[in-house]
């Protein structure tokens, strides 16, 4: 919990340096000099997976990045840091992504976020396969489908999110 508070207050403290302390108004758009210095400030954890030794306990930090395509509203913004955990004894991983929003980086798409928005979102995966080579975690929504895979020996991970009822509305992250 105080991870998740320290990641929070952090993305704050350098998104409200970065652009400054005054919010953008809501028809306002950031020009490019902002954007970069967001880009510059904002930084995500180093990329990290561990595995315990009993692989009683898995954990990744870093950020996601979109290999799109960005066919839906609700992909996760650009400047992110992702921490998940996940318990073999319980077969539950839970993922928190912390973000800024920025139109000049994700669109202008609507999908909930608000230009220079910073927030959270918590995602609770149940575990479908747990081996030394694989980690796998699904979340089921009402429309579509999110598919965590965490590839210990490789030091990776991914993230696939789908919807049911059309295949070409999809877009996979890649952990970095």
């Amino acid at each position: 919990m105080k991870r998740r508070l320290f990641l929070l207050v952090s993305f704050a403290a350098a998104a409200a340096s970065a652009c400054g302390s005054e919010p953008p108004a809501a028809s306002s758009k950031p020009d490019v000099d902002s954007t970069k210095i967001v880009l510059q400030t904002v930084k995500a954890r180093p990329k990290k997976i561990q595995v315990n030794k009993a692989h009683a306990i898995a954990t990744l930090e870093g950020r996601w990045r979109d290999l799109g395509p960005k066919k839906y509203l609700f992909t996760t913004p650009t400047v992110n840091s992702v921490h998940v955990q996940c318990s073999r004894a319980d077969m539950k991983c839970t993922e928190t992504i912390t973000y800024v929003f920025l139109t000049s980086l994700d669109g202008d798409r609507i999908g909930g976020f608000l230009e220079g928005e910073l927030g959270s979102i918590t995602n609770n995966y149940r575990i479908t396969e747990w081996s030394a080579d694989k980690i796998v975690a699904v979340k089921k929504m009402l429309v579509a489908t999110l598919e965590l895979r965490i590839f210990p020996p490789e030091n990776s991970a991914d993230r696939v999110y789908a919807e049911r009822g059309d295949p070409k509305v999809f877009s996979r992250y890649v952990l970095e």
